[in-house]
């Protein structure tokens, strides 16, 4: 007998002393065998369960431990989860402190347009009472179903929880085998969901510190801009402009935040110029230009004591070189200048001419154009220039 079913007989045609207690023996041991086989087959998928859910877990951490961006690391853990548990329809839901709205951040199996704009008060019941929960379960109650935004009946939902905080749920729904969650299903989830808020709060940290960076920088472009009320805004125009051709270049996201901060700090170095001299109304004397020309190396070394700046630093120091090796403070020629130092060039003389100054009105965008035009190749990259010219033709900014 093997698990309360006969798998065979044992008999014998002889009969020797001992032979019944010997068959019964021989038929105990064979069952033990039966029965370890199948312990051992189970034990087997066990260990290969246990093994898929570690290399999980292991796969899941490695892609989100280096990602910073909260997006890109909600899209990528809905997708992880689908393809591993079979399940047609999942969603992220994060918590926003400030708002105190709960919103979908990713989703599969679901049109993202119908689902985008769902948002729910946190302090409401009863998702506060499903707020405060901290362990998996199923959703039963028909007011929370009816409020999301698509049927969730029975659906498995998983808190994501950090330092003891809940800071959003993901909710699975329609297993392709059309089966319920499983008891281990659900404890792979909730291993998951540590390690998936844990990526998701350190996303949301390095967001709120590069906020406040950014906060910094823009203050300080406006105290820049301050001391000439005639300059009122130039930097902030300046990295408008950048941006656009960092874009049009092809350069990545990333890239083009960081010269974008470049851009709004350009002219930092003007914070040692006297104010007499950048609100001179008339042309300057040779004394006064050079000193106004060492704004490009006061601004470097200004953010030079800066780690974080650091790329900043030759980028601002050239963005008054010239393309032909005739600029300051250098004379660095062609390629040899920075390459977002040539973007912000371009930019900087556009607004410059298009603004007004103590000594001139404001040039029409398309005389600028114009002029600027006629300096490409010598004073300006003249490829990077085309591209300029063409968007802001294309885009009527120039009218």
């Amino acid at each position: 007998m093997a698990d309360g079913q006969l798998i065979g007989n044992i008999s014998s045609s002889t009969t020797t002393e001992n032979l019944e207690s010997l068959l019964y023996s021989a038929a105990f041991c064979i069952e033990n065998s039966f029965r370890l086989e199948a312990e051992i087959e189970d034990l087997s998928a066990e260990i290969v369960n246990v093994y898929q859910e570690l290399s999980l877990i292991y796969s899941l951490s490695n892609k989100l431990g280096g990602d910073l961006d909260i997006s890109s690391i909600c899209k990528q853990v809905v997708e992880e989860i689908s393809s591993v548990l079979d399940v047609k329809t999942i969603l992220l839901l994060l918590h926003d402190v400030n708002s105190g709205m709960l919103s979908v951040q990713a989703c599969t199996g679901l049109e993202w347009e119908k689902v985008s704009s769902f948002a729910v008060n946190l302090a409401t019941e009863p998702f506060a009472q499903l707020f405060s929960g901290m362990k998996a379960s199923v959703i039963t109650d028909q007011r929370i179903t009816s409020s999301l935004p698509v049927s969730l009946q029975a659906a498995l939902c998983v808190p994501l929880v950090t330092d003891s905080r809940t800071i959003g749920f993901l909710i699975a729904r329609d297993k392709t085998s059309g089966e319920e969650f499983l008891s281990p299903e659900i404890k792979l989830l909730d291993a998951l969901s540590g390690e998936i808020a844990g990526a998701i709060k350190k996303a949301q940290l390095y967001e709120r510190i590069n906020r406040l960076f950014i906060s910094t920088v823009e203050a300080l472009a406006s105290a820049i801009d301050a001391k000439d009320p005639y300059t009122y805004g130039h930097s902030r125009r300046v990295a408008q402009i950048t941006t656009t051709i960092c874009k049009e270049i092809g350069m990545s996201s990333d890239e083009t935040h960081m010269i974008n901060l470049a851009a709004l700090l350009h002219d930092i170095g003007k914070i040692g110029t006297p104010e007499y001299i950048l609100r001179k109304p008339g042309r300057l004397n040779p004394a006064e230009a050079k000193k106004i020309q060492e704004h490009p190396v006061q601004g470097a070394q200004i953010l030079l004591p800066f780690d974080e700046l650091k790329d900043f630093v030759c980028w601002i120091k050239h963005h008054h070189e010239r393309y032909d090796g005739e600029g300051y403070p250098d004379k660095i020629i062609a390629e040899d200048i920075p390459l977002p130092s040539r973007i912000i060039a371009i930019a900087d003389s556009f607004d410059a001419m298009t603004s007004d100054r103590p000594y001139r009105k404001a040039m029409n965008p398309s005389l600028a154009l114009d002029i600027m035009s006629d300096h490409a190749g010598t004073q300006y990259d003249p490829g990077i220039f085309e591209v300029f010219k063409s968007t802001f033709t294309q885009k009527n900014d120039l009218s």
